[in-house]
C-alpha cells in the first residue's frame, strides 16, 4: 500500500469522481486501486466489506494521519457533537460467520463483498436485490450433504437465511455510541468508513488543485512540477505568494 499524496491523490479523486453518479461502492474501490497497485480491482472487489474498510482506514492513516475528527448532529436537539477518534479505534470488528441449521438444512454464510453488493444493486426492486445477495452469500446443504440450488429453497429457509445474513453484517458494522452533552440523549451512529474517507480525499484533492493553480499562476510551473515538490517546499512557495 502507498499513501495518497500528490499525483496519487489526484488520480484517486479523478477516478472516484467520474462519472459523477458513480456509486459509493465504486468510489471505495477506485481509491484502493490507486493505493494498492499490487492488487487488481477484481481482487479488491472480492474482499468482504470488513476487510475493505480496514484497508481504507489503513490508507487514510498513511495519507492524512491516524486522527479522525468526526461530527454528528443529535437526533433530538440537533446539537453538534464533535469528537476525535483514531483509525485504530475505528477498525471494524471481524464478522465470524458460522454454519446454522434450519430443519433438515445446513446453511453456510459469508460476509458480502463489494462485488456481491454491486451485482445486487443492479436490481431495481429491493426484494430482488436481497434475493441476489442471499444467493451469492449463502450455501445450503441437504441431509445428504449435497448443495441445494437456490431455486429449490423453501420460503421459510430463504427468510431464515436473510435474517441470519443481516445479523452477520450488523455484527461487522462500526457503531459509535455517545451521549449528547446538551440534552443527554443516548444515541448510536454507524460509521461509514468509505464515505468518510472519500470526503477527505475530495477535500485534500481540492486543496492540492488550489495549490497547483496558485503556483502555476505565480511562477508558470506545470502541474507535474508542482506535484513533484515536497509538501514543505510547496508550502514555502505558497507563503511567498501570500497564501
Amino acid at each position: 500500500m502507498r499513501p495518497l499524496h500528490a499525483q496519487n491523490l489526484l488520480l484517486a479523486w479523478e477516478r472516484g469522481s467520474s462519472p459523477a453518479h458513480l456509486p459509493a461502492l465504486h468510489r471505495a474501490l477506485s481509491m484502493l486501486e490507486v493505493a494498492c497497485p499490487e492488487h487488481s480491482r477484481a481482487a479488491l472487489a472480492a474482499l468482504d466489506m470488513s476487510a475493505r474498510d480496514r484497508l481504507l482506514l489503513q490508507m487514510r492513516a498513511m495519507s492524512f494521519g491516524a486522527r479522525l475528527d468526526c461530527r454528528f448532529d443529535c437526533a433530538q436537539c440537533s446539537a453538534a457533537l464533535e469528537f476525535a477518534a483514531s483509525t485504530e479505534a475505528l477498525q471494524p470488528p471481524c464478522a465470524n460467520p458460522s454454519d446454522t441449521v434450519f430443519g433438515a438444512y445446513r446453511l453456510s454464510l459469508r460476509e458480502a463483498s463489494s462485488e456481491d453488493l454491486c451485482v445486487a444493486a443492479r436490481e431495481t426492486d429491493g426484494s430482488e436485490a436481497l434475493r441476489v445477495l442471499i444467493e451469492r452469500c449463502v450455501q445450503v446443504e441437504n441431509e445428504q450433504g449435497h448443495l441445494e440450488p437456490p431455486s429449490t429453497w423453501p420460503v421459510e429457509l430463504r427468510q431464515h437465511a436473510g435474517a441470519y445474513l443481516e445479523t452477520l453484517h450488523a455484527s461487522a458494522a462500526i457503531v459509535l455510541q455517545f451521549d449528547c452533552p446538551a440534552c443527554g440523549r443516548h444515541d448510536a451512529q454507524t460509521f461509514d468508513a468509505a464515505s468518510f474517507v472519500w470526503r477527505e480525499v475530495v477535500h485534500h484533492a481540492q486543496r492540492l488543485l488550489d495549490d497547483v493553480h496558485a503556483l502555476a499562476w505565480a511562477y508558470g510551473w506545470s502541474e507535474a512540477a508542482v506535484l513533484r515538490m515536497h509538501r514543505r517546499r510547496r508550502q514555502a512557495y505558497l507563503e511567498r505568494v501570500g497564501l
